[in-house]
């Protein structure tokens, strides 16, 4: 707004602002207009058209510059800008418009919209816009068709248009609510008026619906770095660094003093001590928690220095096994990531990592309890952290930690010795991007002394388990992977990253982003100071719920193999349906009586319909209060 002088212009743009709503744009789309004149609509032709179709739009007082109209493809009426599809149109006259329906459009209204006239003036703010009337438009979804629709509310109706007999859908139904607890559900409520036949069809597509997930597929072996017994360590240790970037909320006594640690001596082989956390259920910040271990040094590169504890037994992990893990780390890991991510910190000044593979880690899972998922391997904040961290509780250095391979169970579980190296290679890969991530959002921007940047739990595990696919280590990838497809509404993607089957969630969606925007933008994501959905929004230049949808269709297509119209609704580097479980559908009978579920925030549902009729069928989709309810239909038969 330019200064006037005066108040009084001012208050009367603001008043013309808040008289007339202007139209929001929702999506990934850079599609804007400007100028325009209230119109109406008289026709619309075809009044039927796919995703793609030109429609020609006939009335009155339309914009003949193309770029100064909207067309609004909504299924639910204009109350909420978020239930619509907005196109451009390709040519525009002062009483006909050309426009092609938009991909992601529902059956329901067309209408224009076309910008307030206010002018020039003293006015430094976008014009709103004045709607059109509203005509009947049905949307017809083709083989491989997506139509979304972002209402975020409670309840509303969603009109599905058939064309032939016998026409399948894949629904999928998430609830975009954020709850107070993040293993909350929210019910919902899928009704229909139309009479209609929903039975799943013998084969094709949709064959093979389940309607419970089934336990027997998953293998619970070797599930590196979470599981029932770690599920909240993760969040632990997050939450233990906020509390002392804060103002050391956590309560302990903190010795401030930074620690002098023990130098590698001149004698060979090297050694030289380390604080290990050692208590599950302790503090990862309370040196009454932490073992000091000796360890030997078993390989130094110019990034690296990988130690064994000296209490490992020697048919735990051989010298020449050691070395390969270290040579690896040096010639594989380390460029792959500071590559992919970005740098890590030298706080120690001696521009090395160090990992140290130590039994206390295998004993931090109890004897028995690896059947059920145990600690692979864990990266500290307080180890770059010092100065804040009282000593006994940090080493003062770039250093994460990994168990040993255990063939014999000496340390409380078996750990076949092939296997277990495979899992250490990930957890090395896993662990050096947590250092990364760490050094951008808390040492670079937060300055060493605020949390105010530390990337969300479930961004910053999913991006570590990215850096194990870059690396080409992803059995526990598609471990995790798969215990999410086994049941995907029960799962939230954004409010969780403890337990197996959230990162696996993450892993699939980082993997996607990757897939569609190129690998650079894992990059993007760590070195910025955006946080959790805005970070993604960010880096993108789309809408969370946007790319949701984008990729929940796309894990249908895959997983199933249906090929969709759209490029977009495609992994490039995974292959969902040779190398995963095949992903949980719900049988969607809706004719006798409503179908009801459940679902986490940000897990989605799906459901296969079928259609035996030509018509219109009103969904009524329903959740609790609330509810935040949202919809993406597939057309695969």
């Amino acid at each position: 707004m330019r200064n006037m002088g005066k108040s009084f212009p001012r208050a009367i743009g603001y008043a013309l602002l808040l008289a007339i709503p202007a139209f929001v744009l929702s999506g990934c789309s850079d599609d804007q207009a400007a100028g325009g004149k209230q119109v109406s609509i008289t026709s619309v032709t075809p009044a039927s058209a796919s995703a793609g179709d030109s429609v020609t739009v006939e009335g009155k007082g339309f914009n003949s510059d193309p770029a100064k109209n909207l067309v609004a493809f909504s299924a639910t009426g204009y109350s909420n800008p978020a239930a619509s599809r907005v196109a451009v149109p390709v040519e525009a006259t002062r009483s006909s418009l050309r426009v092609e329906v938009p991909e992601g459009s529902f059956t329901g209204g067309v209408r224009v919209e076309t910008p307030f006239p206010i002018g020039g003036g003293p006015f430094d703010v976008v014009a709103p816009r004045i709607p059109s009337n509203s005509l009947d438009f049905s949307v017809r979804l083709l083989l491989g068709d997506v139509a979304k629709i972002f209402y975020s509310d409670s309840e509303y109706d969603l009109p599905v248009s058939t064309g032939q007999v016998g026409e399948e859908y894949i629904l999928i139904l998430f609830d975009s609510a954020t709850f107070p607890d993040r293993n909350m559900t929210s019910n919902y409520t899928v009704d229909n008026d139309t009479p209609c036949s929903s039975a799943p069809a013998a084969d094709g597509p949709g064959a093979g619906v389940d309607s419970s997930p089934d336990s027997d597929r998953i293998d619970f072996m070797l599930l590196a770095g979470a599981g029932e017994v770690t599920r909240s360590f993760e969040r632990k240790k997050r939450e233990e660094v906020l509390g002392l970037l804060r103002g050391g909320t956590v309560n302990i006594d903190v010795d401030n003093t930074p620690p002098t640690m023990p130098q590698p001596s001149a004698m060979e082989p090297q050694a030289r001590e380390f604080y290990v956390f050692s208590n599950f259920n302790g503090s990862t910040i309370d040196p009454d928690d932490f073992t000091l271990v000796t360890a030997d040094l078993k390989y130094e590169g110019d990034h690296t220095l990988l130690y064994v504890d000296q209490i490992t037994h020697s048919s735990c992990i051989t010298d020449s096994e050691a070395y390969a893990l270290g040579q690896e780390f040096e010639e594989h890991i380390y460029p792959t990531n500071t590559a992919s991510f970005g740098s890590e910190s030298d706080i120690n000044h001696d521009g090395k990592v160090a990992i140290l593979l130590t039994p206390i880690v295998n004993e931090l899972t109890p004897q028995g309890g690896a059947s059920t998922g145990h600690i692979a391997g864990f990266f500290l904040p307080g180890d770059l952290l010092p100065t804040y961290v009282p000593t006994g509780a940090s080493n003062g250095m770039e250093i994460y930690y990994s168990m040993v391979p255990d063939p014999d169970g000496i340390y409380g579980n078996y750990y076949d010795k092939e296997r277990a190296l495979e899992v250490i290679r990930g957890v090395i890969a896993h662990e050096f991007q947590h250092i990364i991530m760490f050094n951008y959002r808390v040492l670079i921007f937060g300055n060493g002394y605020s949390g105010a940047y530390m990337a969300e739990l479930w961004v910053d595990e999913g991006l570590a388990h990215i850096a194990e696919d870059l690396n080409n280590h992803d059995e526990s990838n598609i471990r995790r992977a798969n215990m999410f497809f086994n049941d995907p509404g029960n799962v939230t993607l954004i409010h969780g990253g403890d337990d197996l089957e959230e990162r696996g969630a993450s892993f699939l969606f980082f993997r996607y982003l990757g897939d569609r925007f190129g690998d650079g933008i894992f990059r993007d994501i760590v070195q910025t100071k955006k946080t959790g959905t805005d970070n993604i929004e960010h880096v993108t230049g789309c809408g969370f719920k946007e790319l949701f949808a984008d990729w929940a269709a796309t894990m249908y297509f895959e997983n199933r193999g249906v090929t969709p119209v759209d490029p977009k609704y495609a992994y490039t580097s995974l292959d969902l349906a040779a190398d995963f479980d095949p992903l949980r559908v719900r049988p969607g009978n809706i004719c006798g009586s409503p179908l009801t579920g459940e679902v986490k925030s940000y897990g989605p549902d799906f459901i296969l319909m079928e259609f035996t009729g030509v018509d219109v069928y009103d969904l009524n989709i329903s959740s609790a209060l609330f509810g935040s309810m949202n919809a993406i239909l597939i057309r695969i038969q």
